[in-house]
């Protein structure tokens, strides 16, 4: 007995073979159907659909035959997959490869073989065969030869519709995975077409929304009757929602937050991210998925912590704000006393008085600049409208605040500002930046003989630029990239919250502005840039 060679590309055809899934399945009526055919038409006792893995053949389909498979090295079949066409024994008693092979010379007693290979779907690599068997020697007609060739192509056509089935039933089972994870996602979920009609959400979308089925079904981010606005308080335009942008550039667009004014209820914050689809392949988007998260809890908790920081670094300028009211209530106490004795006696010295009395005009006039500065940073600006502010009264309101503190320490303070430069703003929050930075660099300068802070303010193309300079020697390369993180902080322990340049970056940004280190400056540099207002007619 010769036992057949390996295949030329024995582990492919195994690994062909193996992606099927098919070994020891059970008995399909489609298969049994051939292999009752392949028995009628070419008139043999015995008819296998015969399937060869490393060590066995495996009987997919049977007719006249109990065993369920042999050994691979006992099987006609495993010489049958090296041949391209029908492989045929006419009688194996006379065969030198079989004649004592034990399935010739015992059960079934083997005489005559024919089996046609039967080729993967994928790989058209052979995986077996439909073989008929007879235990007394003969021959095949040509038109039997054609039926068995034709029967064995129709196994292929069954495995392939297998397959078929299997990815489809695959593709079924992930879409019903998705289906059931887009209806349970706490984020909305909203598919548009190219024109920005809504077709398709998920439930969390009218939750995060507010909104009812019926209202959103079909509708796009024009035609949505609730308010949107941007976290300064200026309106959202429709044509800049994060979908539309998505579908006319075909750019992905990220955490953009966005107010929605419900009428029952406070405005509901929304982080949205939306994706470009191309699902006809086609040079623009023919789709836009976004999704969507209701932060306004996150939002409150902020807020929180703004107001924190901004009274924590009211309580770092403490100290010279005592100072700055202390001296000037001195100055009116004085001159308040001067002018009574001015005035009284036989004699009154009214210019004297008079000249007591504009002092104390001029300096209650300053302490109303610092109660008006100390009332801008403490108010909780959450909500207020965006204004049309002159930034050099910002500047001025903040610099009442720590003036007589920079005094005090020997800080000389140079300020140098253009007028009429106005900006869209709340001027709290710009407040609250200009202090973080003039802060930050008081703390700075504690360890430097040569203490000076210079404040500039000028336009450049579009933008107020303001500047804050100190003469210390700037900030480490690899600190640079650190600084504007959230809880990241150079500060003693105790000094500061580590959270007041990333709040200021964000409060900045959120006015479409820029915070920046500048390293390009000998000395340390902060820049702040803001658009400038510009009427229109």
């Amino acid at each position: 007995m010769k036992k057949a060679p390996l295949h030329p590309q024995e582990l492919d055809r195994l690994m062909a073979l193996n992606n099927l899934q098919i070994m020891d399945s059970i008995s399909e009526r489609e298969f049994d159907e051939l292999t009752l055919i392949a028995s009628e038409i070419c008139n043999t006792p015995i008819a296998l659909i015969s399937l060869i893995d490393e060590k066995r053949q495996w009987f997919k389909s049977k007719v006249g035959l109990s065993a369920n498979e042999t050994p691979k090295d006992l099987a006609f079949c495993a010489h049958a997959i090296l041949q391209n066409d029908i492989f045929m024994v006419n009688d194996a008693t006379k065969d030198e490869r079989f004649f004592d092979n034990p399935l010739v010379t015992d059960e079934p007693y083997i005489q005559f073989y024919a089996g046609a290979p039967i080729l993967d779907p994928n790989s058209n690599l052979p995986i077996g065969t439909l073989c008929v068997i007879d235990n007394k020697p003969r021959k095949l007609t040509q038109k039997q030869l054609e039926a068995l060739k034709g029967l064995s192509n129709q196994v292929y056509k069954l495995l392939e519709l297998r397959l078929k089935v299997s990815s489809l039933t695959r593709a079924n089972q992930k879409l019903l995975f998705q289906k059931t994870a887009f209806d349970h996602m706490s984020e909305g979920v909203v598919l548009q077409d190219k024109m920005g009609n809504i077709i398709d959400y998920n439930p969390a979308a009218l939750k995060v929304l507010g909104v009812s089925a019926e209202r959103l079904n079909g509708k796009t981010s024009n035609n949505f009757d609730w308010n949107c606005i941007r976290e300064n308080g200026s309106i959202f335009p429709a044509e800049e929602h994060p979908s539309m942008v998505a579908l006319r550039s075909g750019q992905f667009v990220s955490n953009v937050i966005m107010g929605i004014q419900l009428p029952s209820e406070k405005t509901r914050w929304i982080s949205i991210t939306s994706t470009p689809l191309f699902l006809d392949n086609g040079p623009s988007p023919s789709h836009s998925v976004t999704t969507f998260a209701d932060i306004s809890q996150q939002r409150i908790a902020q807020q929180a912590l703004f107001q924190n920081a901004k009274m924590t670094s009211l309580g770092e300028m403490a100290g010279g704000i005592a100072h700055e009211i202390n001296t000037p209530l001195a100055i009116i106490i004085s001159a308040a006393g001067q002018a009574l004795n001015a005035l009284s006696g036989d004699a009154p010295k009214l210019e004297m008085a008079c000249g007591k009395l504009n002092k104390i005009d001029a300096t209650a006039v300053r302490i109303s600049k610092i109660v008006r500065g100390l009332r801008l940073f403490s108010h909780d600006s959450e909500g207020d409208p965006l204004e049309e502010t002159s930034m050099k009264q910002i500047i001025m309101d903040s610099l009442a605040l720590c003036a007589e503190k920079y005094k005090y320490s020997g800080i000389k303070l140079e300020v140098n500002i253009s007028d009429n430069i106005q900006v869209l703003v709340v001027p709290t929050q710009i407040s609250q930046v200009i202090l973080n930075l003039l802060n930050n660099a008081f703390d700075a300068l504690e360890k430097y003989e040569e203490k000076w802070v210079k404040i500039t303010l000028a336009k450049k193309d579009h933008l107020a630029q303001l500047k804050i300079t100190d003469s210390g020697k700037g900030i480490p390369k690899d600190l640079q990239t650190k600084i504007m993180q959230p809880f990241f902080t150079t500060k003693e322990v105790g000094k500061g919250t580590g959270l007041g340049l990333s709040i200021s970056k964000g409060l900045i940004e959120s006015f479409k502005g820029h915070l920046y280190y500048d390293d390009s400056s000998e000395n340390t540099c902060f820049i702040v840039e803001l658009p400038l207002f510009e009427k229109t007619e």
